[in-house]
């Protein structure tokens, strides 16, 4: 095994420990990305992991979804329920809380 190698199989690791962050952490930067905007670092390794993470990429948008539908409560939603719907709802609601 050459030098090069060598220091190769010990810096990435490391380099990368750096850079991946947990679906925990990706949540958290994201809602700070909402609050406050993120610094390079932050955005970078959130940019990072939301590539390889569809899911965090998704909470991120639906996050976003929900903020703005809180910012404007007198904007029309963008789904409504029919009134068999809601029944349904209301009724499996009402079991859980018995």
């Amino acid at each position: 095994m050459s030098a090069v190698e060598l220091v190769s199989m010990k810096i990435v690791p490391f380099v990368l420990s750096w850079l991946m962050i947990s679906c925990r952490e990706s949540t958290r930067l994201s809602e700070l990305k909402l609050l406050r905007g993120l610094g390079w670092w932050e955005h970078l390794k959130l940019h990072l992991h939301q590539k390889m993470c569809v899911y965090c990429k998704y909470y991120e948008n639906q996050s976003l979804l929900i903020d703005k539908a809180l910012q404007k409560p007198d904007a029309p939603l963008l789904y409504k329920l029919d009134e068999a719907s809601r029944n349904k709802i209301k009724a499996r609601l009402s079991e859980k809380a018995d």
